[in-house]
């Protein structure tokens, strides 16, 4: 029950901070949409208007000042200019002093949007002119939302909780019918796209064990998840429905390894493609997610991006040197993805022995890239002394590699004999220096570790030092 009276919740007042600028008096002959607000009992002489994008919130400059602040008229109106190709979404009026706003709706066709509202019940006094029928619209609607919170906010906290009392499904009925009847008479309406995007699938009975049918449910939702949301409406990308919606499926709806979560971004940018912004965003965000992602694995994710996009010339906006930049950094990335086998690479001990990393035989490989002039590497080894006995109870060879070049490998001989950690395998790269660093993508500034299994798969890396023992653990239950 709450959460049918609490949809479209973004809707309601919050709050925002935004930087202030000048601004100059607006010029409504070279506007192509003009909005005119005016707020009784409003004390400030300012005004911006913003949007939402993904799932953050943007200033939107006047078109003709080039400014972000709208200053009161003489007539006692803020005018907003916005030149085409107008953008639609829902947009936010904000106010002073505590920028609190309220949202408005514009659409593609928008040419003039007048609004008079109360500065003490901005959304309740909320009243358009007879030209912007999406808004009125709009706000007859939360306006009714907001009367059935009233009434569910009288009922005894016992009906509240439940939502299985008589006036509380009484209440639900009468929002669905009313999210019904519009998205029924104005099916074409931006409301009913918002409306619409949040109804919860219908999920029909199925028939076996409690088991297989909690399975099918949920396979059933996640195939009809999109139902109800277009993907390749414009409307929806300033909107932060279609985020939320979006990355709930990503990160919720999906087993959360690189495989499934690549499988099920081509099918989310499949459906957008033919929408081109929403499309051009959505790869830019993934890209850039994945980018970031600080989960073990997810790199992956980013180099099929790559690959699957920017390398065949799917992404039309980027310049050559930024998608050389992208392509270079998968590439790179590449060799050392979790499942692939650790590229070779010959080695020689502070003994003097030479021979190849795939000649390791143990359990499990640990290899570290350190050197004695990194600080962090310190810390890296005092938390593998810490844990050194365990690693040996399972089955681990630690192989430190030396990152400095030939002429100064002797100052990590030394470091690791003043540090007593003699019984570590110590190497330096018996072959191109900067060849292994490329491919295993590491600096001289901070350590890295790769965790290889038997058959030297690459089963993690970037871990903590304190966490390759509860890693390796986890992995030999599994």
């Amino acid at each position: 029950m709450k959460n049918i009276l609490l949809i479209l919740v973004s809707i309601l007042l919050t709050s925002l901070i935004y930087a202030q600028n000048e601004t100059e008096k607006s010029n409504s002959s070279q506007a192509n949409l003009q909005i005119r607000v005016k707020i009784e009992n409003y004390p400030y002489d300012i005004i911006q208007l913003g949007y939402h994008f993904n799932n953050r919130q943007y200033l939107t400059p006047d078109a003709i000042t080039k400014t972000d602040t709208i200053y009161k008229q003489p007539d006692g109106f803020f005018v907003i200019n916005i030149k085409e190709p107008i953008k639609p979404g829902i947009y936010l009026l904000i106010v002073q002093p505590n920028n609190n706003y309220s949202e408005i709706l514009i659409t593609q066709n928008d040419r003039n949007i007048e609004i008079s509202s109360d500065y003490n019940n901005l959304i309740e006094s909320m009243q358009f002119d007879a030209g912007s029928f999406e808004n009125r619209l709009f706000y007859d609607y939360l306006k009714f939302i907001q009367k059935k919170k009233e009434e569910v906010k009288a009922l005894p906290q016992d009906e509240i909780n439940s939502g299985q009392s008589d006036k509380t499904m009484s209440i639900n009925d009468e929002v669905s019918a009313y999210q019904n009847d519009i998205i029924k008479v104005h099916p074409n309406s931006f409301t009913a796209a918002l409306i619409k995007s949040t109804l919860t699938v219908k999920i029909p009975e199925f028939e076996g064990s409690e088991m297989d049918k909690q399975n099918k449910r949920f396979y059933y939702y996640r195939q009809h998840y999109f139902d109800n949301i277009d993907l390749t409406d414009p409307r929806m990308v300033r909107t932060p429905i279609l985020f939320n919606s979006v990355e709930n499926y990503i990160n919720k709806l999906q087993v959360q390894h690189p495989d499934s979560i690549s499988n099920a971004i081509d099918f989310v940018l499949k459906k957008m493609e033919p929408s081109e912004e929403t499309y051009k965003n959505y790869v830019v965000h993934f890209l850039n997610k994945y980018a970031e992602s600080k989960i073990m694995g997810m790199d992956a994710v980013y180099v099929h991006m790559a690959d699957n996009y920017y390398a065949k010339g799917k992404t039309p906006w980027i310049d050559e040197a930024q998608l050389q930049k992208i392509l270079k950094k998968s590439n790179a990335i590449k060799p050392t993805l979790i499942g692939k086998v650790a590229p070779n690479m010959a080695l020689e001990s502070n003994n003097g022995f030479k021979f190849d990393l795939h000649d390791i035989k143990s359990k499990y490989t640990l290899l570290f890239f350190w050197n004695d002039n990194c600080g962090l590497c310190a810390k890296s080894i005092k938390d593998l002394i810490e844990v050194n006995d365990k690693l040996e109870n399972l089955d681990v060879e630690l192989v430190a590699i030396c990152t400095r070049n030939a002429e100064e490998v002797k100052n990590c001989w030394d470091y690791a004999t003043n540090w007593k950690i003699n019984e570590w395998f110590h190497v330096k790269v018996d072959s191109e220096n900067d060849l292994v660093s490329s491919t295993y993508n590491f600096t001289s500034s901070k350590p890295k570790i790769f965790v290889l299994d038997s058959n030297k798969n690459i089963i993690g890396k970037n871990l903590g030092a304190d966490q390759i023992v509860d890693f390796l653990i986890k992995f030999n239950k599994n």
